[in-house]
């Protein structure tokens, strides 16, 4: 669905609650042995 992957919405609007629900990922590496 969406446009390769990728999906619009109206900015400035808070569009689907994206303005107020704002999060980010931190990642870290690791290693099997």
């Amino acid at each position: 669905w969406g446009e390769d992957g990728y999906y619009k919405i109206c900015r400035g609007h808070n569009a689907c609650g994206v303005d107020s629900m704002v999060s980010t990922v931190a990642a870290i590496q690791t290693t099997t042995q």
